[in-house]
């Protein structure tokens, strides 16, 4: 039997992203909206009421309709590219030893806060706002996407780790999923080991939405792999190089 117990928790800030494909009306309708007047006065408004359409005040009438479906969509079902759910990747992490807790979610009073190792990340949804010079059409090599973004504050995914050893943060190594609206973390190891995330307790309060549209280039998005099927002898390669390094130059 393990020795050691530990809760590992993601930052306070996240939330929910979604990115899915929408037509290349849509997108080149909103660019110059959004860069004109934001996107929270009349876009965020008007995706919102979507899910009520047609009759929501809301909607902008002039809008090209949203997929090749129509309009009546809910953002966030609107994720054939991605659907993330998770803390910023620069929010660090919190570990909390529940050795002797009878309660796995008890308050540990001597919480770790650690930053953790980044191991690699990937370019999830990096779009170019830049209108296509032919309306109905997508530029070559790209998709018109739109990203929708619930920023909220609270807890996210947990992790959990038993060892025979205290807590190293240095063992405490994640994954990033990089986007227009913000990074996330996306998988987490610790000592070499890819932890389950459980979301069973996700508890969040919403504090605002964040949204924007354009072209995403085929070519340059990677999309998820499962850790265990993918070779990552490179990464762990330059993370123990990185870590060695700094070990080695601290004040």
């Amino acid at each position: 039997m393990a020795k050691y117990k530990f809760r590992i928790e993601g930052g306070r800030y996240g939330g929910e992203l979604t990115v899915g494909k929408v037509t290349p009306e849509f997108v080149n309708y909103w660019i110059p909206k959004i860069e004109e007047e934001g996107a929270y006065d009349t876009f965020i408004p008007h995706v919102l009421a979507l899910s009520n359409w047609p009759n929501d005040e809301d909607l902008d009438a002039n809008s090209p309709k949203i997929t090749e479906e129509g309009n009546q969509v809910e953002w966030y079902e609107l994720d054939n590219l991605e659907h993330i759910n998770n803390a910023y990747a620069d929010g660090g992490f919190v570990v909390s030893d529940i050795s002797d807790a009878e309660d796995k979610h008890a308050y540990d009073e001597n919480e770790m806060q650690v930053e953790g190792h980044t191991l690699k990340g990937r370019e999830g949804a990096y779009i170019d706002t830049t209108v296509s010079n032919v309306s109905a059409e997508e530029p070559d090599g790209c998709t018109g996407v739109m990203l929708f973004h619930s920023a909220e504050k609270g807890g996210f995914a947990t992790w959990w780790v038993e060892s025979d050893e205290p807590f190293d943060p240095n063992k405490l190594v994640f994954s990033i999923v990089e986007t227009y609206l913000g990074d996330f973390v996306e998988d987490v190891w610790y000592d070499k080991e890819l932890l389950e995330a459980d979301f069973d307790y996700n508890d969040t309060t919403g504090k605002s939405y964040e949204a924007a549209v354009g072209w995403i280039t085929d070519q340059w998005r990677d999309e998820y792999k499962d850790p265990e099927e993918e070779d990552l002898a490179e990464h762990w390669e330059d993370y123990a190089d990185n870590l060695e390094w700094a070990l080695e130059n601290e004040s």
